[in-house]
């Protein structure tokens, strides 16, 4: 399968807490830009379906999660219930990959299987085929009171998408930013 992405529906992930950078991680300026704003850039210039938002944010469009307060999950899962019937598969994004490139989308879409693909270790970006099997297993996985089998390894495991291996440049593109000191490496490497 050749996954395109004028079918399928991207997600950022801008609901967490950032309770580690000590501001919203989503809103921090690089380049005249929040760092939302240059993610929603990356995906628009990349040709994506629909980009949309987990999380509040004026003048972006944006989905709620049905189940606050649990993590990426509940992100993902608002946005495989609100992605465009057109859609065939999710890409979700985190917010907070100052680094990530168009060349590491590219590669996890040509290297993803039919059910998608995420890069190990990284676990993000990560694309999901849009199904019955996927909505209804997300719902399940959020009813679950014990948070060890809450998880993106849950998800992934039950999925079966490609574990795609990244190459030493990628790898480091493909880096989180949750304190400002992360957030101000990464930004330097990037020359933003």
């Amino acid at each position: 399968m050749q996954w395109q992405p004028s079918h399928i529906s991207v997600v950022i992930l801008a609901g967490g807490q950032s309770s580690r950078m000590g501001k919203n991680k989503a809103l921090l300026m690089r380049e005249g830009k929040t760092q939302l704003q240059h993610c929603v850039d990356l995906m628009t210039e990349m040709g994506f379906a629909e980009v949309k938002v987990s999380g509040q944010y004026h003048g972006y469009q944006c989905v709620l999660d049905l189940h606050p307060q649990l993590g990426p999950l509940a992100g993902i899962e608002a946005g495989v219930l609100n992605a465009g019937s057109y859609c065939t598969g999710l890409l979700v994004l985190p917010v907070d990959m100052p680094l990530l490139s168009k060349e590491e989308v590219r590669e996890l879409l040509a290297q993803a299987n039919a059910q998608g693909g995420y890069y190990d270790e990284a676990l993000f970006p990560m694309l999901l085929a849009l199904n019955d099997s996927l909505t209804q297993y997300l719902a399940a996985l959020l009813q679950q009171d014990n948070p060890k089998l809450r998880s993106l390894y849950q998800l992934l495991k039950h999925v079966n998408c490609k574990k795609v291996v990244a190459n030493a440049q990628q790898f480091s593109r493909l880096a989180n930013a949750n304190t400002p000191e992360q957030w101000q490496s990464l930004t330097q490497m990037g020359g933003g």
